[in-house]
């Protein structure tokens, strides 16, 4: 593997090669720790990015608040996109979440969560879902 800094296509796994692959980067591109994707720009106009792990994020805000995490609670203890049905008729609604983070472990086995999304804004369409996401579940989720 190339050094911390920078890895190239070649350095990651075949699922993250995929999904880079998915996202518009060539397969010659050297990707940078914070370095964009080159992928056509999104409707919310947030830049795809790897870390050096080979994850791939859909924005730098969501790679620099899982860094965060990261080191507040450990790699175990912060779950990436987790995704809640919101009703049971089809089409299924669905809120995916970008992250769940295990605070801590009570006596009796109970995991306290919390849910957290990286966002620039909220949309109405993401304020609808985490009305519902709250209905169903009685969870709420705090955007960062």
């Amino acid at each position: 593997m190339s050094n911390r800094h920078t890895i190239s296509l070649s350095d990651l796994s075949p699922e993250h090669q995929r999904q880079a692959l998915a996202q518009g980067v060539k397969p010659d591109t050297p990707l940078g720790k914070l370095q964009a994707l080159g992928a056509k720009q999104s409707k919310y106009k947030n830049i795809p990015c790897v870390d050096a792990a080979g994850r791939v994020f859909d924005s730098r805000k969501e790679m620099a608040d899982f860094e965060k995490l990261v080191l507040a609670y450990g790699l175990e203890n912060v779950i990436r996109q987790v995704s809640f049905p919101l009703d049971d008729r089809p089409p299924i609604q669905r809120i995916r979440v970008d992250f769940l983070v295990i605070r801590a472990i009570t006596e009796g086995g109970l995991a306290l969560i919390e849910l957290l999304d990286s966002k620039g804004r909220a949309t109405e369409d993401w304020k609808r879902k985490a009305k519902a996401l709250l209905i169903r579940y009685g969870l709420t989720v705090r955007t960062i």
